[in-house]
């Protein structure tokens, strides 16, 4: 039992798990006949999924049970499955004279696993397990129920990390045509557009090329933004343990504040993310406190107590109450120079952690962004 027990543990697939389990009951409990039959939502039936014995060909092969009230085996297996309590029948005879014309097993052990399926073990003679065998089925479907949840959860597992690879490997793709597809004809623009601003004495012609310029420099911020996008969309999956306030206060350098003053106040604070992107969301939050909230705005850095999670709140301005829920969009900017990334990128950072991103008031009446589910944070 024990040999059979690790085997089930290490099983991979669902039907590997069910032809463990039904060996190990006919093996251990010298059960003639044993089978799993698999529950299929669609069909509303019982399929056999493993058997093992010496009973199919009185059985004239594994049978299938559906919920059919004409039918009494039928009925009677799955009346043990709906009610979800097993069911122990030492003579089929004494428990329903018309399954015992139907069936040519006499006695039997009829397991629900939730909704998984069943787990049935029978014999052709009267009082054929004691209750040595019934102690040993109850290990066996304990077990066989936690593989088959665990096998389901790694195939989920699986399926979303296949999915994260695909749309990664789409993020990379769009990441390649913006940096090459777009910056090599804009590069070829903006040499034509030097060339002839060299050339001419014209002053109204060489104004609408610096127009040209100005435009050129609004393309190259706007590529550089949606290959953050692109960068940042992807989820997360190397982290480290990392000092929130040591990298917010690194953010703060690396852009400029004007006489803005960072207060943060969560130096012990420690969260499981991945260095450069956090570093990114701080510096965007930052970034728009102070070119929303004025030069001398005060930006404060603090966890939110009983929740999980942190916050970035200023005492700028703050948001229309009715913009709270479309400061993430990316075409949204309240400012003539604004490209509208700059919150969204913060929103993808976020969610590429698992973290959920929202804007509100802050205390002094500027602007307030939450970051919650931060599960880590300690």
């Amino acid at each position: 039992m024990h040999t059979y027990t690790r085997e089930l543990l290490r099983a991979e697939t669902r039907q590997e798990t069910a032809r463990i389990a039904v060996e190990a009951a006919h093996d251990v409990i010298d059960a003639p006949l044993a089978g799993f039959h698999d529950y299929d939502p669609e069909t509303n039936e019982l399929r056999p999924l493993a058997l093992v014995g010496s009973e199919p060909d009185a059985l004239d092969g594994p049978p299938t049970y559906r919920r059919d009230p004409d039918d009494r085996v039928d009925r009677f297996v799955w009346s043990v499955f709906e009610a979800g309590e097993p069911l122990i029948v030492d003579d089929i005879r004494d428990h329903d004279e018309t399954v015992a014309e139907l069936s040519p097993s006499r006695s039997g052990v009829v397991y629900p696993l939730a909704d998984e399926g069943v787990f049935v073990i029978t014999a052709l003679e009267a009082d054929a397990f004691d209750a040595s065998d019934r102690a040993l089925v109850d290990i066996i479907t304990d077990t066989l129920l936690a593989a088959l949840h665990r096998v389901e959860r790694e195939r989920l597992l699986q399926e979303r990390e296949q999915q994260l690879t695909r749309e990664n490997d789409r993020l990379d793709e769009f990441a390649g045509v913006v940096s090459h597809d777009l910056r090599n004809p804009l590069t070829v623009a903006r040499g034509h557009v030097g060339l002839a601003a060299e050339k001419t004495e014209d002053d109204a012609v060489s104004s609408h090329l610096d127009n040209a310029e100005t435009a050129f420099d609004r393309m190259e911020t706007l590529i550089e933004d949606l290959l953050t996008l692109a960068r940042d969309g992807r989820v997360v999956e190397t982290t480290e343990q990392l000092r929130l306030a040591a990298v917010a206060r690194q953010a703060w350098n690396r852009i400029d504040t004007a006489d803005a003053t960072l207060d943060v106040r969560l130096d012990d604070a420690t969260v499981a993310g991945d260095r450069s992107r956090l570093g990114e969301l701080f510096e965007n939050l930052f970034r728009n406190a102070v070119q929303h909230g004025g030069e001398s705005v005060t930006v404060t850095v603090d966890a939110l107590g009983e929740r999980a999670g942190f916050y970035v709140a200023d005492d700028g301005a703050g948001i229309d109450a009715d913009d709270d829920a479309r400061v993430f969009d990316r075409d949204y900017t309240t400012s003539d120079g604004g490209t509208g990334f700059g919150l969204r990128i913060v929103r993808d950072i976020a969610e590429g952690h698992g973290w959920t991103a929202a804007a509100t008031d802050s205390e002094a009446d500027g602007a307030r962004f939450e970051m919650t589910g931060v599960d880590e944070l300690a």
